[in-house]
Order: structure tokens, then C-alpha cells, then sequence
């Protein structure tokens, strides 16, 4: 009787415990697509800023005959034009070099030893003279260290180059390459006497080089100003010719793990915030606002047309990337290797942000976060760049930047929209056509999966989290009340059944001595 009346109890308990695994489940599967966001956010931030999707990569190819021995290294950015470029080094720039005629056995021995030993050393370097002192003391070591311890634009060092008695000379190398760094020595002893002389070992010369059939000197072998964004390395002579291609493998890598990332989430969804039909079983998270909100954005997101685009694309279809039957993307690797085949850069505005000014004049730089998609109109007032939205009404200054950069100012629909501006365009005031900018499906995306995992916002999924937390704790308290509760009354329950029973016993030992007493009534009476 005891145990059924507490297990009567115990109804309303396990009734909130029941609840609390609910709850408990429902918080877990809501971390885990937090979970799920998170790795998403880290692959689509490797896709919406067009220096981390592309990467462009610089060759050179020696030619066959001719060119066996050319070199040539390549450095590469991201505006380094796409193609083939002909180049033939016919010299290397170098510098000048000259050599003492006086040799030595060692390092310490005197440079200019006896009465007119003491002198000045003459070092004059693209037509700038050095003077320094030398001292009939000074070794050979000494007068070295006093070289590069000067204004010279040399170094000095010490050469041994293991010939007979006296292998030790001074040798003075420029520091720079090119035709202009001519370098010459001379020791002028005290009255002409003891006169040194140095003797050049090499000539300081330009690079001489034809890059796509046009002839060019530089002063170094370090070329950066003949092919937009590409720093060449001359190394070798010879022809050959330098290759600038975009790593198309890396963007497919890259697809491919957002494509991967992507069906993740939506299978996750699947799994457990649909019902099913057939079974007639909803899953845990079946009918989650903010579940369902994110379902539905996701969707909308890579399903869209990204505009402001002027290339080949606008949708992701158009590239091979499709939502099946299922809610999940689909690769069709042909079509994206076809894409990216024909037009790399259109397939790579499908994921940035990128934007274009309609002046040429004006350069855009890049789109935060805050930056919405859109047209903006450009203008200048009292020097100063003024932006607006197309539809609003009111011009707002954008506020200077690093250089020649603008920023778009906070709190506007252009905030955080970089761009630059010539001085000729701000020396006048007036309109200056238009920045368009554009919200690839990795930005927009990056900007819907930060907003749901940021725990300081106050996103859907955060709020259906912090909601979820705050049931379990409430659910907790009330299961330790009731668990409470259950214990005191299991106590006091036992203690009335003891009781009874203590009474039903003496009850019944009083019943026993009257049937004794009733039972004895009879001799008593015949007594």
C-alpha cells in the first residue's frame, strides 16, 4: 500500500523529468547546429574576401632552344594579370666591385707602414666621394673595418685567396646594382708618396631585358613596374616565358568543402526538425522557430541571384551547385570545371563581396560586414567624398583613410565600404557616378552564420538556446521540490503505517485477552 500511494507521488516527478530530457535533448541538438555553423563560418570566411578564394600563381618557362639556362622567379598578388608574357634576359645587373693591387701574407700585417704610411683612403661610389684616415698603423683588418664603418656605400672584406706568400687583399663591393653605381678606390699617401691603387674586378652594370618585345634597363634584377602586380626576379639570361595562371584546383577544393559543409546543416535539419509522413514521428526540434527560419535562409541564400554582378554568373546553378528535392546542394564537377575553364573571376564573384566604380577615377577597395548590397552615388563637396544609397535621400561624408582611401561612415547603409579617389576628382566638386556593390553567397551567408553563433546576439538560435537553458534550470528546481517533497512525504507515510500497525497490534492484543477473558466467563460462573 506504501509503495502504491508513493509511486502516486512520484507521477508528477518523473513527469518533469520526462520534460527535463526533452529539454536537455532539444538544448543539445541546438549546440550541435551551433556546432555545425561554426565549421561552416570558418569555410565560407575562406570565400567571401577575394584574397583568401583566389589564388593566382606566376611561372617561367625557359625555352627549349636558347633558353636552357634562363631564370627567371615570379612573385605574384592578386592583381597580377592572367596569361603568357615573353620575356629574354640579355644581362644582370650588378654591382661594382674593385680589388687592391697591394697584396698582404695576413690580415694583421700594416697597410701603409713607415713615415709617409699615414694617408687617405678614396671611395667614391655613383660619383660620391669617401674620405678616410689611415694611420701608418692600421692593418689590414683596421683599414677594413674603417670602410664599412664609414659613409661609403660599400662593403669591405678581407680575401684570401691562397696564392704564395702574400694571398691577402682588399676587395670593396657596392651595395647597390646598376649602371649609375660605379665604384672606384685610391690611397693618397702624404706628398704623392706611397700612393695605393685598387683595381676594378667588375663592372657595375644595368639589367638589360626584352619583356613582351619591348626593351627595358633597370637598375636591379628585382623588376616590379613591366607586369601589373608581378615582381620578376632576374636570375639567368636566356628567353622563356612567364605563365600567370589562377589556381582553379584550390577554388574547386574550396567548393567542395562548402558544398560538404552545407548538406551537413541541412541533413542535420532534416534529421531532426521534419516530420515524417510515413511514421507519422516528428523529430525533436519539429516545429523550432528559429530553426525553421534558418532552414529557410539557407535555402534563400544559395538559391538567389547575387546582383551588381557584370560577369558571366549570378546564380550558383549557372557554375554547377543546385539544391536537390532534399534541401541539399548537388556538385555537378563538369559544369564547375567547365566554369571555371571560361571564367575563373565570374565563378569567384559568386562568393565574395566585390563591388565597381562607374568613374574611372574612382577605385573600390573592399565592403565590410556593415556594407549593404546596393548602389551608391558618389559626390564631392568642399573636397570631401559624400556617399548615398540609391532611394535615400540624404548625401553622407565618408570619413579618410589610410592614403589616398576613403571609409563609408558608421551607421550607414555604406559603413565600412572602402574605396579611393584621385586628388583631381576632390579638387572639384560635383557628381562622381556610382559604386556598385555586390554580396557574393559566401558573404551573405558568413554574415547569417556569424549572427547565429555570436553568443553576445541576439539571434533566434541564441535566444532558443538561452530559453532552452533557462527551462532546464527552472525544470531543476522544480525536481528538486518535488523530490523533496516526495521524501517527506514517503517519511511521514511510513511513519503513519508504522504507526497503525503499532496500533492495529495492540488493537489486537486487546481483542486476544477478551476472547481469553470471554472464553474463562463461563467456569467463573459455575464457581
Amino acid at each position: 500500500m506504501v509503495e502504491k500511494l508513493i509511486a502516486l507521488q512520484q507521477r508528477p516527478l518523473e513527469a518533469k523529468v520526462s520534460d527535463r530530457e526533452l529539454e536537455v535533448e532539444k538544448l543539445d541538438l541546438l549546440k550541435e547546429l551551433r556546432g555545425l555553423l561554426n565549421t561552416f563560418k570558418s569555410t565560407v570566411r575562406l570565400m567571401n574576401v577575394r584574397d583568401r578564394l583566389v589564388s593566382i600563381d606566376g611561372t617561367f618557362i625557359a625555352d627549349t632552344t636558347g633558353g636552357e639556362n634562363a631564370r627567371v622567379g615570379v612573385t605574384t598578388t592578386l592583381n597580377s594579370p592572367i596569361g603568357n608574357y615573353s620575356i629574354d634576359v640579355n644581362q644582370l645587373a650588378q654591382k661594382g666591385i674593385v680589388q687592391s693591387d697591394d697584396r698582404f701574407s695576413s690580415a694583421s700585417d700594416i697597410y701603409s707602414p713607415g713615415f709617409f704610411g699615414a694617408g687617405t683612403l678614396e671611395i667614391t661610389v655613383a660619383g660620391i666621394q669617401t674620405d678616410i684616415s689611415i694611420t701608418n698603423t692600421d692593418t689590414v683588418q683596421q683599414v677594413v673595418d674603417k670602410i664599412n664603418a664609414s659613409a661609403a656605400d660599400v662593403t669591405a672584406k678581407v680575401v684570401d685567396d691562397g696564392s704564395g706568400a702574400t694571398p691577402i687583399s682588399i676587395v670593396i663591393e657596392g651595395n647597390k646594382t646598376g649602371s649609375s653605381q660605379t665604384v672606384s678606390a685610391f690611397f693618397d699617401g702624404p706628398f704623392g708618396f706611397g700612393d695605393k691603387f685598387f683595381t676594378s674586378i667588375q663592372s657595375s652594370q644595368d639589367a638589360l631585358f626584352d619583356f613582351e618585345g619591348v626593351s627595358y634597363a633597370r637598375s636591379t634584377n628585382i623588376v616590379s613596374d613591366v607586369l601589373t602586380g608581378t615582381t620578376l626576379s632576374l636570375e639567368a639570361l636566356g628567353p622563356g616565358t612567364i605563365q600567370i595562371t589562377q589556381d582553379t584546383e584550390a577554388i574547386r577544393g574550396k567548393v567542395d568543402d562548402f558544398v560538404e559543409q552545407y548538406n551537413a546543416i541541412r541533413a542535420f535539419v532534416n534529421d531532426n526538425a521534419q516530420f515524417d509522413p510515413d511514421t507519422l514521428e516528428a523529430g525533436p526540434l519539429f516545429g523550432n522557430v528559429s530553426v525553421r527560419s534558418l532552414e529557410q535562409s539557407l535555402a534563400r541564400l544559395v538559391s538567389s541571384e547575387v546582383q551588381g554582378l557584370s560577369t558571366s554568373f549570378s546564380f550558383l546553378s549557372q557554375v554547377g551547385i543546385k539544391t536537390g528535392d532534399d534541401g541539399l546542394l548537388e556538385l555537378d564537377e563538369a559544369k564547375l570545371s567547365s566554369a571555371l575553364a571560361s571564367d575563373p573571376t565570374g565563378v569567384v564573384n559568386l562568393f565574395i563581396n566585390s563591388g565597381s566604380a562607374s568613374n574611372p577615377n574612382v577605385t573600390f577597395g573592399s565592403a565590410a560586414t556593415t556594407t549593404e548590397e546596393g548602389t551608391f552615388e558618389l559626390q564631392v563637396t568642399g573636397g570631401v567624398p559624400e556617399l548615398r544609397k540609391v532611394g535615400e535621400s540624404t548625401f553622407v561624408p565618408a570619413v579618410a583613410g589610410p592614403g589616398d582611401t576613403f571609409i563609408g561612415a558608421a551607421g550607414t547603409t555604406a559603413e565600412g565600404l572602402v574605396f579611393s579617389i584621385t586628388a583631381a576628382e576632390l579638387a572639384s566638386d560635383g557628381n562622381k557616378g556610382t559604386i556598385e556593390v555586390s554580396l557574393g553567397v559566401a558573404e551573405k551567408l558568413n554574415r547569417l552564420v556569424t549572427f547565429n553563433t555570436d553568443t553576445t546576439l541576439d539571434s533566434p538560435l541564441q535566444g532558443d538556446i538561452n530559453t532552452t537553458t533557462g527551462t532546464i534550470e527552472d525544470l531543476n528546481e522544480t525536481i528538486l521540490k518535488l523530490d523533496d517533497r516526495l521524501a517527506l512525504f514517503e517519511e511521514n507515510i511510513t511513519k503513519e503505517f508504522i504507526r497503525l500497525e503499532q496500533l492495529l497490534g495492540e488493537l489486537d492484543s486487546q481483542r486476544r485477552a477478551v476472547e481469553s477473558s470471554l472464553a474463562n466467563l463461563p467456569s467463573l460462573l459455575s464457581k
